[in-house]
């Protein structure tokens, strides 16, 4: 039987999740990267994936980043899976009209960037599904000062720590003395395989996930 997994945070008490959250289950669209003073998409991607709630992934078009005809309410219009006629939503006219940047933000666009959201969402799929603690694993909150947000999930002898940048800005995290890991995953490019040790530096509107190898506090 799997470990009971710790209660996480309740997102309608923390501002700078509610919006991409529900309790207990988790809404993920493909929603772009933006800095905000709420949570961009990414890091509610990463805090969705990686905390102990029931996914449900779909897709809304009023989360894309759609650029509207100056006529038109910004409205779920199709949605967009290809630079063809209609943006292969439809072989007859649609009754909304498409956004005018619906090919550079369709789903294939998205499939050929490696940054994009759909490739974020699919690598974090891919970790929970490879880390039994991203799924089964207890919560628990870790210590942080600052703007940031930082947990673990626990399973066996597998620790992971997710730290999330809540304020976008630049940020030293200390983790606590002896904290040890490597980077997993980050929603900036180029830091898998980053070795940490007590601290992290974190850019604006960053979340990592870091596993483990030393001990954490208490």
């Amino acid at each position: 039987m799997a470990a009971a997994e710790g209660a996480a945070p309740d997102p309608a008490t923390n501002r700078s999740l509610t919006t991409a959250t529900r309790s207990p289950d988790c809404e993920l669209s493909i929603r772009p990267h933006r800095p905000s003073k709420k949570a961009p998409g990414s890091i509610a991607r990463v805090w969705c994936i990686t905390s102990p709630i029931t996914l449900a992934v779909f897709v809304r078009t009023t989360e894309l980043p759609l650029t509207w005809p100056l006529t038109e309410p910004q409205t779920r219009t199709p949605m967009p899976s290809d630079g063809s006629a209609n943006a292969g939503f439809s072989v007859g006219e649609p009754w909304l009209p498409l956004a005018d940047n619906a090919a550079a933000i369709s789903v294939e666009a998205q499939k050929r960037d490696p940054n994009s959201m759909l490739a974020l969402t699919r690598s974090l799929l891919v970790l929970r599904r490879r880390e039994p603690a991203l799924s089964v694993g207890e919560w628990a909150l870790l210590p942080v000062e600052g703007e940031a947000l930082a947990y673990t999930r626990t399973w066996q002898d597998r620790r992971i720590i997710v730290v999330l940048d809540l304020e976008s800005r630049p940020k030293t995290v200390r983790l606590g003395a002896g904290i040890a890991g490597s980077i997993e995953l980050s929603t900036h490019a180029g830091r898998s395989g980053e070795l940490v040790t007590d601290a992290i530096e974190l850019r604006a509107d960053e979340a990592v996930v870091i596993a483990s190898t030393g001990r954490l506090p208490g």
